[in-house]
């Protein structure tokens, strides 16, 4: 995405570098979040997607697609969005602790959540971490509760912090799928 700001990363020893938010550790820790800069990003998304509505994309053909730190700015930003995109596609995700405080209901859109077994970057336990969150959300009385198969979670035997061929076949089927082609 041409939006995605330069900045410094602290991981990469304040190197400038293509990044939606700071990061100190890999894999982070829940208190080591740029939260100012995960509200920037999330206004910019927010800022593209209502820029694409009002030039007449239908909301429903909307949809938020990040790997890593791009699939928490999308997350972040289409569970906290006020417009009803078609679904969001989670590559190696997660939703940072810090960020939790501004989704307050389960999602009317569907999630295709990706994550690889063998992930060190963003393990795994934090992409099943967000899953429970979003699901809690419509337990807890805050939401009308998720249809089923709002989310569906993959996971890919042995697959490292990357992506596969046979997971962007299952992101091109699912898409497919969403998108009635």
């Amino acid at each position: 995405l041409k939006h995605r700001p330069i900045r410094p990363v602290s991981w990469n020893q304040g190197m400038l570098r293509p990044s939606w938010f700071n990061v100190w550790n890999l894999p982070p820790t829940p208190s080591e979040y740029d939260e100012e800069s995960i509200k920037k990003s999330v206004s910019t998304i927010q800022g593209l997607i209502r820029r694409e509505v009002d030039a007449g994309t239908n909301v429903k053909d909307i949809f938020l697609v990040g790997f890593s730190q791009g699939a928490a700015t999308s997350l972040c930003a289409g569970l906290t969005s006020q417009d009803e995109i078609g679904g969001i596609v989670s590559l190696s995700g997660w939703i940072p602790e810090a960020h939790r405080h501004a989704i307050y209901c389960a999602p009317p859109f569907p999630i295709l959540w990706c994550h690889g077994t063998n992930d060190k970057e963003i393990p795994l336990s934090y992409g099943r971490d967000a899953e429970g969150f979003i699901k809690a959300l419509s337990k807890e009385g805050a939401s009308p509760g998720l249809q089923a198969g709002v989310i569906t979670f993959k996971t890919y035997e042995g697959l490292d912090h990357s992506t596969n061929d046979t997971e962007l076949e299952d992101i091109a089927a699912w898409l497919s799928t969403q998108l009635q082609l």
